[in-house]
């Protein structure tokens, strides 16, 4: 299209010199002192001749630079294009397990790449496969270099690399670090849950449930796993420093786990061994009031409250509503020994021992006949039918 143009530059500029070849005008140019006189068909000659060396000019420029950014263009197009290849190459070697060689591919691909961050992540695992820890974290910190914008995942990346080749402290470090940025980031509240986990850091762990909770980062049952796992931890933990410690724990809990069955046995067998007695019996209680357990009932019968008449008519209670274990007398015998219901307690323990023999509800009938000056010999047959009980059930199984 510019070199019609061109073509009818020139060919107007042809006819204007033929029309005016035989005019006698002519042009007169002064400067300072000095002067220059052409006919005037010259003048336009050379004016048209400045225009055409001009616009050629012109054009080359601009075709000039226009080829200089086709190459340019080009020789991107085929770095990245290499650089991709590279970047496959790279990631079928890391997947084949040749972690040397994917490494080195990943290296050469960011020589070509626009785009380096993805081959630093790459070169990254590949490096920490080879075990070479120092090399992964310089991959990652030039990742971070040259995509500012990209810090967070670059961060999330090296703490998950770092939880997977067992640095779990420097992957907590790097995660408290995340944390603090974005509290609301499912993936870091995943790997601090497990960090804490692999640390024993079950305090932590316990701070960190209702975020996990909230967020639904891990399926219901394993959050529910987790919590069981530290509220058990917990209270091992505490009770082992002290009863206060221990009870400021249960303070703490979820009232489903003040509830629980087993965690409730736990508790108040610890505070009978610290010989927390009152608050034992008060915690039983309150268990027992919800239902009738055999476990929870035995142990009440150990805590001796401050009104142990009162604790004996509330462990009655349960004879009403048919609850006839072994244990339920047995608990009846201990409470009527401690309030010094010598027939009644004598009563209840051979009541336990007629439904099972047992070595408690003996002892208990030897310091009855103790306290009461009764010879041994008047319990004898009820111990003795317990045990033949006893031995005729063991041998029929």
């Amino acid at each position: 299209m510019k070199a019609r143009y061109f073509i009818l530059a020139i060919v107007f500029g042809a006819l204007m010199a033929y029309a005016i070849k035989d005019q006698n005008g002519y042009v007169l140019i002064a400067w300072d002192k000095s002067t220059l006189e052409m006919r005037l068909w010259l003048a336009i000659f050379f004016l048209f001749i400045f225009f055409a060396i001009t616009f050629v000019s012109a054009w080359l420029l601009f075709s000039l630079k226009r080829t200089k950014r086709q190459f340019s263009r080009w020789a991107k197009t085929k770095g990245n294009r290499k650089a991709q290849n590279f970047t496959l190459s790279g990631l079928i070697a890391l997947t084949e397990g040749h972690w040397e060689k994917a490494e080195m591919f990943f290296r050469k691909a960011n020589e070509k790449s626009n785009i380096p961050l993805i081959n630093f992540i790459l070169a990254a695992k590949a490096a920490q496969e080879q075990g070479n820890h120092s090399a992964r974290d310089l991959y990652l910190s030039k990742a971070s270099e040259c995509e500012p914008e990209a810090s967070i995942a670059v961060s999330v990346t090296q703490a998950d690399l770092q939880f997977e080749s067992g640095q779990y402290e420097q992957a907590l470090a790097t995660l408290n670090h995340l944390w603090v940025k974005n509290k609301k980031h499912p993936y870091v509240l995943k790997l601090l849950a497990k960090c804490y986990l692999q640390l024993g850091d079950y305090e932590k762990l316990f701070d960190l449930l209702p975020a996990l909770k909230k967020r639904n980062v891990l399926k219901a049952e394993v959050i529910k796993e987790m919590e069981h796992e530290c509220v058990k931890r917990l209270l091992e933990r505490s009770s082992l420093v002290g009863c206060e410690q221990m009870q400021a724990t249960w303070q703490r809990l979820p009232s489903e786990f003040q509830k629980s069955t087993s965690y409730l046995i736990f508790y108040i067998q610890h505070l009978i061994d610290f010989s927390a007695l009152a608050e034992a019996e008060s915690v039983a209680r309150q268990a027992l009031k919800r239902g009738y357990q055999t476990e929870l009932f035995y142990l009440y019968g150990k805590a001796t409250g401050r009104d142990s008449q009162s604790q004996l008519a509330f462990a009655e209670t349960f004879i009403n509503e048919g609850k006839l274990d072994w244990q339920l007398y047995l608990t009846l015998g201990r409470l009527c020994l401690v309030n010094e219901l010598w027939g009644k307690a004598k009563n209840y323990l051979n009541k336990s021992l007629e439904l099972q023999s047992n070595l408690e509800a003996s002892r208990l009938l030897i310091e009855v006949c103790e306290k009461t000056n009764e010879p041994l010999t008047s319990i004898f047959g009820s111990i003795k039918q317990a045990i033949d009980r006893e031995l005729s059930q063991d041998l029929k199984a």
